[in-house]
């Protein structure tokens, strides 16, 4: 495995985490502006969206976590 600079690897895991946060709370916001005005299925794409996006941001605090001593 190559040399990887583990600090700068915990920071970007840090920056993509707060980041796909960040655009998790906008698509719950246009899933609900959506539902509102009637878009039935776009809401529900983007329900969808919203779920699968806290599960990426899982992945990544458990990635972090990872990087952790025990």
């Amino acid at each position: 495995m190559g040399d990887i600079d583990v600090q700068e690897f915990k920071k970007r895991l840090g920056y993509w985490i707060t980041h796909n946060r960040e655009h998790g709370d906008e698509f719950r916001e246009w899933s609900h502006k959506a539902g509102e005005a009637g878009m039935t299925l776009v809401r529900a794409h983007l329900a969808q969206a919203t779920t699968c996006m806290a599960e990426a941001t899982a992945a990544l605090e458990d990635a972090l976590k990872s990087l952790k001593p025990e």
